[in-house]
C-alpha cells in the first residue's frame, strides 16, 4: 500500500507532515501524524488534512490538527489514498 499526502502551500510557506502512521484492525485503518512548517520547523496548529481516495480523488475524510500539530483520522477501509 502506497500513502501519499501533498505538500500544503499556505502564504508562501510549505507545510509537510511526518510520516504517517497506519493501523489497521477489523477492516478498518486510521492515519496519524504531525504537521510541521518545513521553515521554522515548528508544529501547524489548526491546519486541515484531507484524506481523497486515490483512484477516483473522491474526498473520504479530513480532520483539523491540535496545539501541537498532531491529527489522527480514524475508521478508514483499507485502501490507497492521497
Amino acid at each position: 500500500m502506497l500513502l501519499l499526502l501533498p505538500l500544503t502551500m499556505v502564504m508562501a510557506k510549505t507545510y509537510e507532515t511526518t510520516l504517517p502512521r497506519l493501523y489497521f484492525a477489523e477492516g478498518t485503518a486510521s492515519i496519524t501524524g504531525t504537521v510541521i512548517d518545513s521553515m521554522s520547523q515548528k508544529p501547524v496548529d489548526y491546519a486541515t488534512v484531507s484524506v481523497f481516495d486515490q483512484a477516483s480523488g473522491k474526498f473520504i475524510s479530513g480532520s483539523l490538527t491540535g496545539t501541537d500539530g498532531k491529527f489522527s483520522i480514524g475508521k478508514l477501509s483499507s485502501g490507497v489514498y492521497r
